[in-house]
């Protein structure tokens, strides 16, 4: 798109014909689409040598540009330069400036412009504190990330899945596992449908030893929902986007499942068992494939691999015409078991 649009101001000039301000926001916002915003930029400086003065809409396509490319400082400039000119930032400048830094994960820095604002007379809106309490997020202020949550009701704004979603992970990156997991039930109650994100973010928050009763509750009750779906069949489990922790906490649901609806418990000792005698269960699949956040690691199939070996002693195998799946045989040797 942007070639097409740079022809169309390169054949007005060779027509002797003067591109106006509409002319060049426009190239700037195919340069935008097109990620190329030091051309963008270059096309200001152009304005200024062929007499065409810019407005509020070439700044803020400028401005969204470097959200786009992490550029945060240029943004910030922008809206100065933007001011320096007699201009009037709106809130698309100032909410493409507060995406910039949260992209760049500059926390004060959105703090600051989102104070500002007010100040400027220009209106707080959801996307402006979405993008603050997202770079409190990013920025490791989990204190702030929930203030901002609880200030737009004195706004009177409405916070969407995007606010609630980035203060709880903010909670669960400072390990405050209540706070994360407060924020889901509020969202019940205002009526607001947490997402697979949401639910992936509070179950990290408590994806500890002592905590474990009570995130396998809360897993179940993401399944039942219908957040979460993992199982393609009653004996297929699909983890492949799961975080590992939370894939963990998936296996274990899985494994304690179908071991009930065997009609016993599988994990008991067997009286009578002679040493070595396979013991008879559930057979599982588990699609693990290579783990999401696993940076070219593959950390979510060793991850199931032992919490079914080592916590349950449960036999388990990669398959062989599929690497990315990992089968629960459905037995279990009574020498594998650790005393209880």
């Amino acid at each position: 798109e942007w070639p097409r649009a740079l022809l169309l101001l390169q054949d007005a000039r060779a027509a002797s014909l003067q591109p106006d301000v509409v002319s060049y926001n426009a190239t700037m916002s195919a340069y935008d689409k097109g990620r190329l915003w030091p051309k963008a930029m270059d096309l200001l400086y152009g304005m200024q040598g062929k007499a065409v003065l810019p407005d509020i809409v070439t700044f803020n396509t400028l401005i969204a540009s470097c959200g786009g490319e992490q550029q945060w400082e240029r943004a910030l400039l922008l809206v100065s330069e933007a001011q320096r000119r007699g201009l009037v930032p709106d809130a698309i400048s100032y909410n493409a400036t507060l995406s910039a830094c949260e992209r760049g994960q500059q926390a004060n820095a959105a703090l600051a412009l989102l104070d500002a604002m007010p100040r400027r007379r220009v209106a707080l809106d959801v996307l402006s504190f979405s993008s603050a309490i997202s770079a409190c997020e990013k920025g490791e202020l989990w204190l702030e990330a929930l203030q901002l949550l609880r200030r737009m009701s004195t706004e009177s704004v409405q916070p969407n899945l995007l606010s609630y979603n980035s203060a709880a992970c903010a909670s669960q990156r400072a390990q405050h596992w209540r706070h994360a997991l407060a924020l889901l039930t509020e969202m019940d109650h205002i009526r607001l449908a947490p997402d697979n994100a949401t639910f992936f973010v509070v179950l990290l928050s408590m994806a500890t030893d002592e905590l474990l009763p009570k995130a396998m509750e809360l897993y179940r009750a993401a399944v039942e929902r219908g957040v979460l779906r993992p199982y393609r069949s009653s004996v297929l489990i699909d983890l492949h986007s799961f975080p590992v922790e939370v894939a963990k906490i998936a296996v274990r649901v899985a494994v304690l499942d179908a071991e009930k609806a065997g009609g016993e418990d599988l994990r008991a000792q067997q009286p009578g068992m002679q040493r070595g005698q396979s013991i008879e269960g559930p057979q599982l699949v588990f699609i693990t494939g290579r783990g999401k956040h696993s940076d070219g690691e593959l950390l979510l199939r060793p991850a199931v691999l032992r919490v079914l070996r080592e916590e349950f002693g449960w036999e388990a195998r990669i398959e062989l015409a599929n690497e990315g799946r990992v089968a629960m045989t459905g037995r279990r040797r009574k020498s594998l078991r650790t005393s209880e």
